[in-house]
């Protein structure tokens, strides 16, 4: 039997008629005995226990008619005291009636109402179907979520917490999210951003699962979905307070009344779009799907949010015309009486409506936000051109896609085949399609249509429409190389038409390891340089040792060079998702970066190796370019200064470009100990030459060799070529002739000072 609680002080008692009744089906009243839930047997016993509350009502629910309440159902009624202030500024009260509802089956959450009748209209409430008694939201993780860890004596202090916080005004946090008006319980509908009345709207069904709709509205036709018969309508109402709607309607009638309060009249919205809608049987048989705009008012200033509701009618447009009294019966049933068959939903309400939570398309800037990356926001617009999109390129371009990082256009002339959807990015939808198209349209649809991507199928090196290319690269402010071409990348380092920051990547042959060249925004050191000095790095770091080797690859087809890679996915994921952040990382960066990752094999952790690139020298000789490492000529100094007043010198390490006409040197091999030092004469030996070019080339995959000799002059001397010089620069360009080298020497001299002697091949 229910008791009569205690009244709030300064208020009469509060008596039976001040509460209100769920609106329950069938039902019995039953001992805490006779409960069967297990949840509620225990919220139950704990009640019973506690110092702060006390049992009132057990109920169960008998008829099986109702779709909130169903058979076996069972509520818990019970007064709670929270802790509550003389002078809350909410108006909860020293004793409240709570009812909690739980589910049979334990597939929802139990449902917690407040059933005093003049209960504050708070924050943080679920609007159900029915707006009295108010159903309290205590949680605001999913059920599935809060089984890990519920007890029931937990459930019963967040009650006796939320009323609490309510009393005080300070449940909802300023950091949070305003709670949402309604909730949509009859599934989803996905909706394209920027909605405007004025334009036409394509609704298609997706699929149905457990009474739930999943459906889809677009601005242009798609050609792989079933229309749905519905003609869309575009309300904006006036700002209402946060949790001043507490209830979802579920006909036209409680619709219109909560849109009145908003400023809406819907009954005269409808009547007019029924008016003017085509008098054939089609487009009356059609439903009316109404968007609702519906700005919210927060209770503290300063923060506002939209929120944005999607209901269906149940009925189609004639009979809303009929029973709403504005369309003639004898007129509709001159159309033939067409009607399409109502399989997807039957409240059984006179003119009914279902809320369809409304899901937004996805746009680069809302993508930017949910990936965390909002701290690239600023270049969210950067125009970037993507040379190559193979295995890595792809998954580092759609990375990047789906953060809403940037607008791109994908140069590729490849075609996807079918041993390339091992790893790349693309699926068979689009095999036998170029790469570049059918990445650009994917990453586009991930956005409605949005023109995130481009694509030009060309082959960089030698393009059929080359003007057109070169257009595009000159829009870009940003050219990325994964082409994993060593000549795209010589070339691009060489355009000076160019005005964009270049980055090139690449793995090693065996997938392991990944590599990043970046330059700086002037582009003082280009990708040639970059390059080079990245061979030098293998040389200088003994773990680096196997980095440009690789395994036999797999014959794909009749042609010698029909081969594929044995590179793991699962190195060509992990590479692209560092590739894709650095790259970001890189953008807004102004020196010239060099990056190698490598994967550890054993724990598959990543080991990061990023160094900033040393400068160079740069001479311009008879046609030919020759960058020189600073690093190189400090190597050199210290060198000459241990060993004086004796010369010393030895062998330059570097490498070509015989096509472009370059040279960089990078390293040295100090003199040998079997070489001969005098303070007016220097004689190189060749004990451990051999064995150390070796290392060079192995470790460099034959990039860095032997580039020239070098040798210094005595303090205070100059830097011509002596007599010996010049017979040994003679006898070293007869030698670089037989092998088809330039001829290039380095006198040293003080101060790190330096001339560089050199003879091209003829």
């Amino acid at each position: 039997m229910l008791r009569s609680p205690l009244g709030h002080l300064h208020q009469e008692p509060v008596t039976m008629d001040d509460y209100n009744s769920l609106p329950l089906p069938e039902n019995v009243a039953i001992t805490l005995e006779a409960l069967k839930v297990p949840k509620a047997i225990s919220f139950a016993q704990i009640i019973v226990q506690s110092s702060f509350a006390e049992l009132v009502d057990c109920r169960q629910v008998t008829a099986n008619d109702d779709l909130f309440f169903r058979q076996g159902d069972e509520i818990v009624v019970f007064d709670i005291t929270p802790q509550v202030g003389q002078q809350p500024i909410n108006d909860i009260r020293f004793v409240e009636r709570i009812a909690v509802h739980f589910d049979a089956l334990d597939h929802n959450i139990p449902w917690v109402y407040a059933l005093r009748a003049d209960f504050p209209k708070v924050v943080h409430r679920n609007a159900l179907y029915f707006e009295q008694p108010q159903c309290l939201c205590i949680y605001e993780n999913t059920y599935d979520e809060l089984k890990v860890d519920w007890r029931s004596i937990k459930f019963l202090e967040d009650i006796r917490h939320w009323l609490e916080l309510t009393a005080k005004d300070v449940l909802h946090q300023d950091d949070q999210p305003l709670e949402a008006f309604l909730i949509a319980n009859m599934g989803t509908i996905i909706v394209p951003p920027d909605y405007k009345a004025e334009e036409t709207l394509f609704i298609y069904y997706i699929a149905r699962k457990g009474g739930r709709l999943s459906l889809a509205a677009s601005r242009i036709e798609l050609k792989n979905y079933e229309p749905y018969p519905a003609h869309v309508i575009l309300l904006k109402g006036e700002p209402q307070a946060q949790g001043v709607i507490g209830m979802t309607p579920n006909n036209l009638t409680d619709l219109h009344q909560m849109l009145l309060g908003a400023g809406v009249d819907l009954f005269d919205v409808i009547k007019k779009t029924i008016h003017g809608l085509p008098k054939t049987a089609e487009s009356m048989a059609q439903r009316l799907m109404i968007f609702l705009d519906l700005p919210k008012l927060a209770p503290r200033p300063g923060v506002n949010e939209n929120d944005f509701y999607v209901f269906l009618t149940a009925e189609n447009a004639d009979e809303i015309g009929i029973q709403m009294q504005f369309l003639d019966k004898d007129e509709v049933n001159a159309l033939g009486n067409v009607l399409f068959e109502r399989t997807d939903m039957a409240l059984g309400n006179p003119l009914g409506v279902a809320a369809l939570l409304p899901q937004i398309q996805l746009t680069p800037d809302w993508a930017l936000l949910l990936s965390g990356n909002i701290k690239h926001f600023d270049q969210r617009e950067t125009r970037i051109l993507q040379i190559g999109v193979g295995a890595l390129g792809s998954q580092f371009f759609m990375n990047n896609a789906r953060s809403g990082f940037g607008r791109w256009t994908l140069t590729d002339h490849d075609t996807l085949l079918p041993h390339n959807l091992v790893r790349h990015a693309g699926d068979a939808t689009y095999m036998g399609n170029f790469k570049s198209i059918g990445l650009a349209l994917t990453a586009n649809q991930i956005f409605g249509g949005d023109n995130f991507a481009d694509a030009i199928v060309e082959n960089y090196l030698h393009p059929e429409r080359p003007e057109e290319l070169t257009a595009r690269l000159q829009q870009a402010s940003v050219i990325v190389d994964v082409s994993t071409s060593i000549a795209v990348a010589r070339h691009l380092a060489d355009r000076k038409d160019l005005t964009a920051k270049r980055i090139s990547m690449f793995l090693s042959p065996s997938g392991r390891d990944l590599v990043i060249l970046a330059e700086d925004q002037h582009r003082l050191l280009p990708l040639d340089a970059l390059e080079f000095q990245y061979y030098q790095r293998l040389v200088d770091d003994p773990e680096m040792k196997d980095h440009l080797a690789s395994e036999k690859g797999v014959r794909l087809s009749t042609s010698c060079r029909d081969i594929s890679a044995r590179i793991s996915q699962d190195h060509v994921a992990i590479h692209a998702g560092i590739a894709s952040a650095a790259f970001r990382k890189m953008l807004s960066m102004d020196v010239p970066m060099i990056g190698i990752w490598r994967i550890n094999e054993a724990n598959m952790s990543v080991i990061p190796s990023l160094i900033e690139a040393e400068n160079e020298d740069v001479w311009e000789i008879e046609g030919w370019t020759i960058r020189v490492s600073v690093q190189l000529i400090d190597k050199i100094a210290q060198a000459r200064l241990s060993k004086l007043p004796n010369e010393t010198g030895g062998i330059l390490i570097g490498g070509y470009d015989l096509e472009r006409k370059k040279i960089y040197l990078t390293d040295t091999i100090l003199s040998p100990k079997d070489s001969e030092e005098y303070p007016t004469a220097y004689i190189r030996g060749t004990d451990g030459v051999e064995m150390m070019l070796s290392k060079y080339s192995s470790k460099t995959a034959d990039h860095l060799k032997y580039a020239g000799e070098w040798h210094s002059h005595p303090q205070n001397c100059s830097l011509a070529k002596s007599g010996d010089d010049i017979k040994l620069f003679e006898h070293i360009h007869q030698e670089m002739l037989a092998i088809g080298f330039p001829t290039l020497m380095i006198i040293a001299g003080d101060d790190k000072k330096y001339q560089i002697y050199f003879q091209p091949k003829h």
